[in-house]
């Protein structure tokens, strides 16, 4: 009987040590598999960051208006004032120096935003590109230009702020 139940303890201790080397092996393979395959098989965007309305990026020069519109900088992680031909990516609220960070609010996603007008814009209008950041009515004066949206507020004077619904970059030629 003492042999039987020395058995019996003997494959308990067995069954245990067995059962904790598994899970032991188990809990290990798991982040394993999670952080290896699974990010092995989603590496090719891995180094993309995703923004859903706003992106930190370093400005080029002295911004000394706030609510301007921006475009690609000289490199790839900075933004300028846009010109009129320029293709709008943004709207920077705020006033900085060359080489600070600033949050860009991209056009199309999000909120409506505020924006500087180059001139009068009656409720309604369509607003494109202007000089230095600024936007404008659609104008007559021949020239290639980016609607970014609809006047919701209106201005009288050049240097009005108003507040536009915004949308993707639309490019039209006024010729």
């Amino acid at each position: 009987m003492k042999l039987f139940i020395e058995l019996i303890l003997l494959f308990a201790v067995l069954a245990l040590t067995s059962w904790l080397v598994i899970s032991a092996i188990a809990r290990s393979r798991k982040p394993w598999l999670a952080s290896g395959l699974v990010s092995a098989a989603n590496s090719y965007y891995a180094s993309i960051t995703r923004h859903e309305r706003a992106v930190r990026l370093l400005v080029d020069n002295n911004v000394t208006t706030r609510c301007l519109l921006f475009k690609k900088g000289a490199n790839d992680n900075s933004i300028d004032i846009a010109g009129a031909a320029d293709m709008p990516l943004g709207v920077v609220d705020n006033i900085l120096n060359a080489g600070e960070a600033a949050t860009l609010e991209l056009l199309g996603h999000g909120k409506t935003k505020p924006m500087v007008t180059a001139g009068a814009v009656s409720i309604g209008a369509q607003v494109c590109t202007a000089a230095n950041g600024e936007v404008q009515a659609i104008p007559a004066t021949p020239g290639t230009y980016w609607i970014v949206g609809t006047s919701m507020t209106a201005a009288v004077n050049a240097g009005d702020y108003i507040e536009v619904n915004d949308c993707y970059p639309q490019k039209i030629v006024v010729s």
